[in-house]
């Protein structure tokens, strides 16, 4: 019996092995860029100003000054006392992801079988945006592993309702809003068709009851009041209209418009959307067998989706201070809707078991699942080896060493600041010594220097710096250009 447990693991094991291999050959491919370099820097410490978030003290002021929950920069600070380096910090995402493919896997069997699991769990590995995050160090790749974890006790509910697997329920819906606010919008699709499940048993809803009363006084509550309500006022969301703002005219083909740049977000308008497209099509279309399991999976997509549009029609939710201008559904997409992932993988895998069952075709469905798998593990290692780097500043600080501009001064423009101190401070020639030469770009240029270097973007930020020291007398000299730049200047006799 034992023997055939393990069995039953193997093809989910070689699953993880492939993608862990196809991840790893990539993890440093691009260098960190700005957002992920202040991930490094507010997870790193403890107490102290950091690059990227000097204006602050601790990790606390940090997170509270951002947009996002505390638990992934809590976790990476552990992480990192293990090493530090690019890859290991890399490293981090990569597991995570897998480790949430397993989550997947476990609610497609429990929404179907083994075998629909694991097409669940390849398709989730498969999807760009999932590869995307699992090599960017950011809180994404943790949201979207809670919520396969959280799902999965989700359907286990849905099958047997007792606590073991309430509280799983509430432990990875805690979890998850700690990780992302996104999260949120699941973890109240989850609730509600759960009540609507259990309307009949009372001593489930006991039992519902009572975890709910613990979480919110011992999770929700002081999420709310130490994080979100200080980063709501940061992000300048009292200062704008809350009132539905319709990029499309009106408001049902905003709403069919914004569904489609959604779900082509998540998914893409190529191969894999269509192959996923296709399969929740079919998903839509088993509603008429009655799966318990499935029609609960689509009423929860139904309600994100319901949430999710209004949170962002209403500027409540995607909404950046940085950009008072974009308002309502300008900002439906992005990387604010990545929580639909899980979901849609979860419900497709569902709808693949009961449409298998239906018309008896089971061979038929699996082999096009199947294929389905291959064309879009295809399309990823595809997308994969064409992605360019997010970022170069890597480059900048090799060159910068290179030159030994270490015996000059160097002002970082504050985009660049924190991830060219990343590659400064893990390079084998950094010295302590070096940092009293390094001044933010925020201060005033010291125009009696005869020369000095400077780290930006390369594009506005560069060109602006160039006219203004040009105004002063000095000569500019790109030591490097490509998405950043390093500026030598040197000031001209008369």
């Amino acid at each position: 019996m034992r023997d055939k447990r393990i069995v039953k693991y193997i093809p989910v094991a070689i699953v993880l092995l492939v993608f862990f291999i196809l991840y790893v050959m990539h993890a440093t491919a691009s260098p960190l860029w700005y957002d992920e370099a202040v991930e490094y820097w507010v997870s790193k410490y403890w107490t102290g100003s950091v690059p990227g978030s000097r204006t602050t003290s601790n990790m606390y002021e940090h997170i509270a000054y951002t947009y996002q929950p505390p638990l992934y920069n809590v976790l990476m600070h552990f992480w990192l006392v293990i090493s530090d380096n690019e890859w290991w910090y890399r490293l981090a995402g990569i597991l995570t992801t897998l480790f949430g493919a397993v989550g997947i896997y476990k609610a497609g069997r429990e929404a179907a079988d083994e075998k629909y699991g694991l097409i669940g769990m390849v398709l989730y590995l498969s999807v760009w945006p999932v590869c995307y995050y699992a090599l960017e160090a950011a809180e994404y790749n943790l949201m979207l592993a809670c919520i396969a974890w959280m799902l999965y006790f989700f359907v286990k509910n849905i099958h047997t309702t007792n606590w073991y697997n309430i509280v799983g329920y509430f432990i990875w819906a805690v979890l998850a809003c700690y990780s992302q606010y996104g999260a949120a919008f699941v973890v109240v699709a989850l609730y509600v068709t759960l009540l609507i499940h259990m309307r009949s048993d009372k001593r489930a809803l006991i039992r519902l009851g009572i975890c709910t009363v613990i979480t919110m006084v011992v999770a929700v509550i002081p999420l709310v009041i130490f994080f979100l309500i200080p980063q709501v006022r940061h992000m300048r969301s009292p200062e704008v209209s809350h009132s539905f703002y319709f990029v499309h005219g009106n408001a049902i083909k905003d709403m069919v418009m914004s569904a489609y740049k959604v779900f082509t977000t998540d998914f893409g308008a190529a191969l894999p959307g269509m192959c996923i497209g296709l399969l929740l099509i079919l998903s839509i279309v088993c509603l008429v067998r009655k799966s318990n399991t499935l029609n609960a999976m689509l009423l929860v997509t139904l309600i994100i989706w319901v949430l999710y549009y209004v949170a962002v029609a209403t500027s409540f939710y995607a909404f950046n201070g940085c950009d008072m201008d974009k308002l309502g559904t300008v900002n439906i997409g992005g990387r604010y809707c990545l929580f639909f992932i899980p979901v849609i993988i979860v419900t497709v895998t569902a709808g693949l078991g009961v449409f298998s069952q239906w018309f008896k075709w089971e061979k038929i469905v699996l082999a096009g699942a199947i294929v389905s798998c291959v064309g879009c593990t295809m399309f990823m290692c595809r997308s994969l080896s064409t992605m360019g780097p997010k970022d170069d500043v890597r480059q900048v600080a090799d060159i910068w060493y290179d030159n030994q501009a270490y015996n000059s001064v160097t002002y970082v423009y504050w985009e660049s600041d924190a991830n060219f101190w990343f590659y400064l401070v893990h390079d084998d020639e950094y010295t302590d010594d070096m940092r009293d030469g390094i001044i933010n770009s925020d201060d005033d240029i010291d125009t009696t220097l005869e020369e000095f270097y400077y780290v930006s973007y390369s594009g506005q930020a560069a060109e602006d710096m160039i006219a203004a020291m040009e105004a002063e007398g000095y000569r500019a000299e790109y030591c490097y250009e490509g998405r950043s730049a390093l500026t030598h200047y040197v000031k001209e006799r008369r």
